[in-house]
């Protein structure tokens, strides 16, 4: 579904995600009861 949404493929978007939790930009929350897990980007938006 995010490859599709982003035209990202496997690879890149694997390196995509990868690069931006290095960098803190990204939050995993894995939940234990079985469902989805919840990916947050973080974005830091600079005016002036």
């Amino acid at each position: 579904m995010v490859t599709k949404a982003t035209g990202l493929d496997e690879r890149q978007l694997a390196g995509a995600i990868g690069w931006l939790a290095r960098e803190d930009k990204i939050i995993f929350n894995a939940p234990h009861d079985g469902k989805l897990a919840n990916l947050s980007l973080m974005l830091n938006l600079y005016i002036g």
